[in-house]
């Protein structure tokens, strides 16, 4: 049985990425320039190219440049952000303050948002 490709994700974008250092410049990973475009660019527009409809992303360090660039980009994905006030503690606790946004009987992609890859790989997903 073949089944329905997941109509919602769920993006982590909360850390700081520290073992980055100076290359990530204080900015959350995702906003981080591959090619000419940041990574959340590129995930937003995979999703919405794998037919994802809702994009939740939970954010923490920076949220407001997160929260910045997803308003600045062009998409028919109905977004939230999920803040998570304790993001230092890592992602099993951002997991778990995204919970409302993923537990609505749904399948959905759980990705982290520092991963660059190819739409082939999400079409497996």
């Amino acid at each position: 049985m073949t089944r329905s490709p997941a109509r919602r994700a769920l993006l982590l974008a909360a850390g700081r990425g520290e073992r980055l250092g100076d290359a990530a410049q204080g900015l959350p990973k995702c906003l981080l320039d591959v090619g000419g475009r940041s990574l959340l660019a590129r995930h937003v527009a995979l999703l919405e190219g794998a037919g994802v409809r809702h994009l939740a992303v939970a954010v923490g360090h920076r949220a407001d440049a997160v929260e910045a660039a997803l308003a600045a980009l062009d998409t028919r994905l109905e977004v939230e952000c999920v803040l998570n006030p304790r993001f230092e503690r890592g992602s099993v606790v951002t997991l778990w303050e995204a919970r409302p946004a993923f537990a609505r009987g749904e399948d959905v992609l759980i990705l982290d948002a520092d991963v660059l890859y190819d739409a082939r790989m999400l079409a497996r997903l």
